[in-house]
């Protein structure tokens, strides 16, 4: 599988939602299993459709996967709440 990593994320419209290719799937599974992710940022890459994961983009005919959107939402350090955190979890500490 060749992926474009992107950095912007184009994800298929809810109108029209395309099933990925089972091998694609596999193949960023792997790929979740082999990233160090103590934030678990990819913890919603779940399901048999990988096309309606956060960050996957698909073509619209085919099904496969064209590009892989990893950046950091947080580039900064700032989560939702606007904080500066080391990681969301030490933000919800601070609560």
């Amino acid at each position: 599988m060749k992926l474009r990593v992107s950095s912007s994320s184009r994800n298929l419209s809810d109108a029209q939602v395309m099933r990925c290719l089972e091998s694609d799937r596999e193949a960023l599974v792997e790929l979740k299993n082999g990233l160090n992710d103590p934030e678990k940022r990819l913890s919603s890459w779940k399901g048999s459709n990988c096309c309606e994961w956060p960050g996957i983009s698909c073509d619209n005919s085919s099904g496969a996967v064209i590009a892989v959107d990893l950046h950091n939402p947080y580039p900064n350090g700032l989560y939702s709440s606007g904080r500066s955190c080391l990681s969301e979890a030490s933000c919800d500490e601070q609560s």
